[in-house]
């Protein structure tokens, strides 16, 4: 507090308060569709390493919005037309051709060539989105892997789709009485066959290989009816809710096939390398987990899509906000929701070796 005279000559008390944050800080809005710990993390990592720029989440589909897919995002394509948009946005769950053709979003080549220099980036997955132009709109800045895991004969036995449908009647045939072969039902095993799949149902062009569909429904179909043989529904509802896959993952479907035995084949989205770490270390099965094959093979799943809001006003704190979102200290973050692997190698390999450890010869445990 002080004292000052104002022109008549009388004293004021004045009161000055400091705010903690300079007047000079950029502000920058992220939305994501959905609430994720793990964005969280790594935005308050970057706001503790930047006192001149603040980001702040926004979520499309809080819990008690009670707006649909649909309408946060009709929100918020009306938001980034009218100029008064967020300055980043994490398309995971959206249409990511439509927003990198639409001309709304700004070109990350330079920050991810910056960033593949000095620590190195998994290039095959960065540039998931590059166009024919070489323009890079939007940036992964995590994947997940397709996997499936069984014992070494099993796995043999599957190089393709049609293997796969051969081998799940031949199971089935050999043992009846088992609940589930590959611990998917339904809608569930669509939904995990797709993402195996998808990439067969594309030709050079880019138009849809309407023979490769046709193929991967009828397999579908034919794999789904197999495991539905000589067991009742109420034991498949039964199965399907003892099987929460997007909080157990990996772990229950190696838990079905070891302890359980009530699968053969697990597949699954691989996300995180401590999941794999716990299972290998205290499970102690003797299986094995390959990248999963069947129309396609070596899968991988983006995730964690970043990019720009062309009208932002803050592009260049921006920018700084990416560069920092595929550096190795943020992208060593980990959750119980992890959303999946570091595009970054240097935080992958960083993780590998905390994570995994190393065996007694002094070489990391993961193959």
């Amino acid at each position: 507090m002080c004292h000052y005279l104002t022109a008549s000559g009388a004293s004021l008390l004045v009161r000055y308060s400091f705010s903690g944050n300079s007047p000079t800080t950029q502000k920058l809005t992220l939305n994501t569709l959905y609430e994720n710990e793990l964005l969280t993390d790594e935005v308050n990592t970057f706001n503790q390493n930047h006192t001149d720029i603040q980001v702040t989440i926004e979520v499309g589909l809080s819990g008690d919005s009670g707006l649909t897919v649909d309408d946060a995002i009709k929100t918020l394509n009306t938001e980034i037309l009218a100029g008064n948009g967020p300055d980043l946005i994490l398309l995971d769950g959206m249409s990511v051709d439509s927003y990198s053709e639409s001309g709304m979003l700004v070109d990350l080549s330079d920050v991810l060539s910056e960033v593949a220099e000095s620590e190195g980036l998994y290039e095959n997955i960065a540039y998931t989105y590059q166009t024919d132009s070489g323009a890079v709109y939007v940036v992964p800045a995590r994947f997940r892997i397709m996997m499936m895991v069984g014992t070494q004969e099993n796995l043999n036995q599957i190089t393709d789709l049609d293997s796969l449908c051969q081998s799940v009647q031949e199971w089935k045939e050999a043992s009846p009485e088992m609940t589930s072969i590959l611990g998917l039902y339904d809608e569930e095993l669509l939904e995990m066959m797709t993402a195996i799949c998808s990439p067969a149902w594309m030709t050079e062009d880019g138009s849809l290989d309407e023979t490769a569909l046709r193929k991967f429904l009828e397999a579908v179909k034919s794999i789904n009816d197999t495991q539905k043989e000589n067991v009742s529904q109420a034991d498949i509802d039964e199965f399907a809710a003892s099987d929460d896959s997007d909080d157990w993952g990996e772990i229950s479907t190696v838990l079905n096939i070891t302890n359980f035995q009530s699968q053969i084949i697990g597949l699954f989205e691989s996300r995180a390398l401590n999941t794999t770490a716990s299972i290998a270390k205290y499970l102690g099965a003797d299986l094995v987990y390959e990248s999963a094959v069947a129309q396609s093979s070596n899968v991988f799943i983006p995730a964690q899509i970043i990019g720009i809001n062309a009208k932002s006003t803050n592009q260049e704190a921006a920018l700084e906000f990416v560069k920092e979102f595929l550096s190795s200290e943020c992208q060593s973050e980990l959750s119980v929701s992890d959303r999946g692997y570091p595009i970054n190698k240097t935080a992958f390999q960083n993780m590998e070796e905390d994570v995994l450890g190393a065996d007694d010869t002094g070489e990391t445990s993961w193959e």
